[in-house]
């Protein structure tokens, strides 16, 4: 069953924490975004931990350069999963997984950004990260649309992890995301821009749910 993640990127904390609150119930992954992860800092990890002590935490973010000091900020704020850019170095990806599982967390790796997914990918081979992400950003979604989900299933068939992806989600995405097995689906403003977070929430959990009876019938 994959995971529905939800990320929080508004500045405003007490936005954040309110939002949080409504999609608690249907998210299983609550995201530090990157805005809000630098305007508020990491005691929006330990804040969003403390309230919602069952749901994993994922601070978003982005390492690119010093892995373990990063990893170890959040972690030991309280989060669950850490970030990293596929663009860092060989030696930052391995010092922040080495991290990470000497916590007992997760690193997941993101592949924003990047032209060649397949060769950033193939760089990730004798690692071992938890997550590879596919991410379509936001200035991406806004002037090319969505990813290529057969390119995805493809590279995902290839590596052999765990995939995540995030990039402009709606409910109306999820059955074809679905067809490629993902572990972990992001949705963003969906949710989070919603006037009613907590039923965006619901709707998306709901499509995950009834593509995965589908996939099983």
């Amino acid at each position: 069953m994959a995971l529905l993640q939800v990320a929080l990127d508004q500045l405003d904390f007490k936005a954040a924490l309110d939002c949080a609150a409504l999609v608690a119930e249907s998210a299983d992954i609550i995201e530090v975004g990157t805005p809000l992860l630098k305007s508020v800092g990491v005691r929006a990890v330990s804040e969003l931990k403390a309230r919602h002590p069952r749901k994993l935490i994922l601070a978003d973010t982005k390492t690119m350069d010093a892995g373990a000091l990063e990893a170890s900020l959040v972690f030991g704020a309280g989060a669950d999963i850490f970030t990293l850019c596929s663009a860092a170095s060989r030696l930052t990806l391995i010092a922040g997984i080495r991290e990470a599982h000497a916590r007992g967390k997760r690193a997941l790796v993101d592949l924003i950004g990047v032209e060649d997914i397949l060769d950033a990918s193939l760089r990730l081979e004798d690692l071992e990260p938890d997550f590879v992400c596919f991410h379509l950003g936001i200035d991406q979604q806004e002037a090319e649309g969505r990813f290529p989900v057969e390119g995805m299933g493809m590279l995902k068939a290839r590596l052999g992890f765990p995939v995540s992806v995030a990039g402009g989600i709606t409910p109306a995405d999820i059955p074809e995301l679905m067809s490629i097995g993902p572990a972990i689906i992001v949705v963003g403003a969906f949710v989070t821009a919603s006037p009613d977070p907590a039923r965006a929430a619901a709707e998306v959990r709901q499509a995950i749910d009834a593509a995965k009876e589908a996939q099983e019938r």
